[in-house]
């Protein structure tokens, strides 16, 4: 893997315009580890669902620089090339690739129309493959396969010139003729689980013990062990040490295979190590990534002591929030801060006791006076001292048939309103009148989604209606009943949303992944277009994956789809895709912040693109200057700090402040002469002041508030 470095320089020394233009973050995404490769200094590692690599054996990783497809399971590497299973996202299918240029270009492997390839290794300047038919391979990536024989053959491998295997039960297989015929090297005590062959010494573990052979599988010693009776482990030999991991334990012998000793793990929690590499000195084990389990360990005295690996953020379920000038984001094992003068991303303490139960972590995180609050898959937390001890938040009216769960929150005036799935039934909805120490279920029936925008609530109701509260969910009141009903319009409480962002509407509905109805309005729920899945989907560049949220930039409409991101100039009558080098386009969640538009990938991390590179701009003033209106407006002083003059000098007109965002803020007329407007409410910014004339003219200008 050493000669693939350089190719990784040259693309981190290019210069910036012919770079891809969306950027990750430099923090790395993070994600459940499902697999290594190592080959000399340099071990590969599948982290969520991209590839990572380390030069200093497991201290510190790397993301790939860019992988033209999610990496889904690492499978083998000659040195030069890799084998993976990848998923590509515009497709929506898992296929077998190969790289030669460390993941620049990913190539599909074509499988053979006999047979599924269930695993695919590099040897003898070929691709072979197998599965229950036998073993197949090719030197023209799949174009072209060869059939070898029709033995079952189960985890080839390559030792020197010979190739090793079994044969999904007992036999340990060899053969010396590049594959073409299977010699019996063993019959085992048992079921075959796994082998390695470190040196000159070969290990086969079956599901009752461990075979030993010191001369190449002519004579043999077993050992048995009921350690392995209910374990289907995966073994490496680490510097004359045998670890075995599984989901559950690992496990070492140091004394070749005869006993075996329990690794006292650094996590409790399930899965903590379902892949092993060993690398120089050190051995890594990677499993889930938790609130208390970075996903990766390394230790460097055989396993007695563990150090954990910080692999950063896993945006898969977290939402962008800002606090201030710092934008925060909740990721599976923590969340974030990200300073507006820093380019680093730091984990807020958060030293909640370790909970048992598999993928457990944080879903959303807000803040509330002096009070942080994070929602878990179980309920959510609250900390009343900057989040160094943390307590569980009380239900004042708990459901009497499972536990009360949110997962998703926001701050609506001085509540916190929270909702989630009630016993795995639908959504309940609850407000928070103290910040986060406890929780009231509120009084809404037959509500199937919800959203929060300019600190207004609206809820779907099960028959189409949309309602709109005023006062933080205390009083409900019709926004709209025009919401387009027939044949495919029917309404889910698990799987429908409600995107609610200024005058655009969106409301969906999907079962799983099959995608039902989608109605989009643009005039505040007024009048609909509707999209349904049986009518033809060519307008919707995404198809019929979902959007997940918008973010209005000026006149854009930008979506966030699983597809990508899109750009709508015209309402919704055409869109444009803007994903040059998002490779990981599942995105969760948008916001524009600092000058950037800020993407979350599900298990791919957090990106940004400058809104300028977007074409995203706010009007610019180059019409105002053509239509000779520059001396129209005056405003002054710019920067502000309480008060801002609009002086108008041409004739009278009215004038809106909108954020960078475009969400419209103040909205009032103005004569000739001087308009005093009071700006104290306002948080420190930039914002967008719009003059239009009685005649039609217009004027746009920036003002910063102080």
């Amino acid at each position: 893997m050493k000669n693939t470095l350089p190719i990784l320089m040259l693309f981190l020394l290019m210069p910036l315009s012919m770079r891809a233009q969306w950027m990750k973050t430099n923090a790395l995404p993070g994600g459940n580890v499902h697999g290594f490769l190592n080959h000399g200094d340099t071990v590969l590692a599948g982290i969520g669902s991209e590839a990572y690599f380390s030069t200093n054996r497991g201290k510190s990783w790397i993301p790939v620089a860019a992988a033209p497809v999610n990496v889904f399971r690492l499978r083998d590497s000659d040195g030069h090339s890799v084998l993976f299973i990848g998923h590509d996202p515009f497709e929506e299918k898992y296929r077998w690739y190969r790289s030669d240029d460390f993941f620049q270009t990913a190539v599909p492997v074509l499988p053979a129309d006999t047979m599924p390839f269930y695993e695919m290794i590099f040897a003898f300047s070929h691709i072979y493959s197998y599965g229950n038919n036998g073993v197949y391979r090719t030197n023209d990536n799949g174009a072209n396969w060869e059939y070898l024989t029709s033995q079952r053959i189960e985890s080839i491998k390559l030792k020197g010139t010979k190739l090793f295997a079994f044969n999904g039960n007992n036999q340990m297989l060899c053969s010396d003729d590049e594959g073409n015929t299977w010699d019996t090297l063993l019959t085992t005590n048992g079921f075959i689980r796994d082998y390695i062959i470190p040196d000159h010494r070969t290990f086969v573990f079956t599901d009752q013990g461990c075979h030993v052979s010191d001369n190449g599988g002519q004579s043999w010693q077993y050992y048995p062990n009921s350690i392995f009776s209910d374990h289907n482990f995966k073994f490496v030999w680490h510097n004359g040490v045998i670890f075995g991991a599984n989901y559950e334990v690992l496990i070492k012998s140091t004394d070749l295979g005869q006993t075996w000793t329990t690794v006292n793990l650094p996590s409790t929690l399930a899965y903590p190590a379902s892949a092993i590499v060993s690398s120089g000195n050190a051995v890594m084990i990677g499993g889930a990534q938790y609130v208390n389990s970075p996903g990766m360990h390394r230790s460097i005295d055989n396993g007695i002591t563990w150090t954990p690996v910080s692999m950063g953020i896993r945006a898969a379920v977290g939402k962008f929030r800002k606090t201030g000038n710092d934008l925060l984001i909740a990721g599976s094992d923590g969340v974030y801060r990200r300073d507006v003068n820093s380019e680093i991303w730091v984990k807020e303490p958060i030293n909640i006791p370790e909970l048992s139960g598999n993928y457990w972590g944080i879903f959303d995180y807000v803040e509330i006076n002096d009070h942080k609050i994070i929602s878990t898959w179980y309920a959510p937390w609250v900390s009343t001292n900057g989040g160094f001890f943390w307590a569980n938040s009380q239900f004042s009216n708990p459901l009497p048939w499972d536990q009360d769960e949110i997962t998703q929150m926001e701050i609506i005036e001085d509540k916190v309103l929270g909702w989630g799935f009630a016993g795995g039934h639908a959504n309940q909805y609850y407000t928070s009148e103290d910040e986060g120490l406890s929780f009231e279920r509120l009084n809404l029936s037959n509500i199937f989604a919800m959203d929060i925008d300019s600190q207004r609530a609206f809820a779907l109701h099960s028959n189409g209606t949309i309602y709109r509260s005023d006062d933080a969910c205390e009083t409900w009141q019709i926004h709209s009943q025009s919401l387009p009903k027939d044949s495919c319009n029917t309404w889910f409480p698990y799987e429908s949303r409600l995107i609610v962002r200024g005058n655009v509407f969106i409301a969906y509905a999907e079962i799983g992944s099959t995608f039902l109805f989608m109605h989009i309005s643009l005039d505040g729920a007024q009048n609909w277009s509707s999209y349904c899945q049986e009518d033809n989907l060519s307008s919707l560049p995404w198809g019929n994956s979902e959007i997940r949220d918008i973010a209005l930039v000026g006149n854009k409409l930008v979506a966030a789809t699983q597809k990508g991101i899109y750009v709508s100039e015209n309402g919704v009558q055409d869109w444009l895709a803007r994903n040059e080098g998002l490779w990981q386009v599942n995105i969760r969640d948008l916001i524009v912040h600092d000058g950037y538009l800020w993407a979350a990938a599900t298990n791919g991390g957090v990106w940004r693109r400058p809104v300028s590179e977007l074409e995203l701009h706010v009007e610019s003033e180059t019409r105002a200057e053509k239509e000779n209106w520059n001396d129209a407006l005056k405003i002054y002083p710019n920067p502000a700090a309480e008060r801002l003059f609009v002086e108008g000098n041409k004739e009278a007109g009215a004038i809106e402040i909108r954020d960078m965002t475009g969400r419209l803020l103040v909205q009032k007329n103005i004569n000739t002469g001087i308009n005093p407007l009071e700006i104290t409410s306002f948080k420190p910014g930039v914002y967008q002041l719009i003059f239009v004339g009685q005649s039609g003219g217009r004027v746009v200008r920036k003002v910063a508030i102080l």
